[in-house]
């Protein structure tokens, strides 16, 4: 009986030595990371959505300051019309982009840049001459088309 006692003590002794070696490594690394923060990725438009079409407005995630960062990486952040330009510290989007490798633990919240897609307008006169040749359209925003008009001869421009 006390062969078999012993033989349960070593067994109990390695499995609890198994254990502290797996936990200590883990509670070191975050020990040495630092303190878990939360970061706010603030879409930064009513229209605007962190990581999707169809995400939220803001999204927060919790994370280990900067020592520990590289296991994580920020959202995207999608709105129609616009291309997205990263993630600044204020909400007029100037200075400095932040990235996981920039990123302070005193940014807690995060805005998203967005830059107005353009599209440029071919006008083509079918036959005729004259008038504009292209003008580009911002989005959102109203685009008046120039007065210039092609003339055709024997014919009436009447509408692009």
């Amino acid at each position: 009986m006390k062969k078999q006692n012993l033989k349960s003590a070593i067994l109990f002794a390695v499995a609890l030595l198994l254990i502290i070696g797996s936990i200590v490594p883990m509670m070191t690394e975050r020990a040495m990371a630092g303190s878990l923060v939360s970061i706010t990725f603030d879409a930064n438009a009513s229209d605007g959505h962190v990581t999707s079409a169809t995400g939220p407005k803001v999204r927060t995630i919790s994370t280990y300051d900067r020592q520990y960062q590289y296991s994580w990486s920020f959202p995207n952040a999608y709105r129609t019309g616009y291309t997205f330009g990263g993630w600044y510290d204020n909400a007029s989007c100037t200075g400095t982009r932040v990235l996981p490798t920039n990123w302070k633990t005193s940014q807690t919240k995060l805005y998203a840049k967005w830059t107005p897609v353009t599209y440029t307008i071919t006008f083509k006169p079918n036959g005729g001459t004259g008038g504009p040749t292209s003008q580009v359209k911002t989005h959102g925003k109203t685009l008046t088309i120039t007065s210039s008009k092609p003339t055709k001869t024997g014919y009436d421009f009447v509408g692009w």
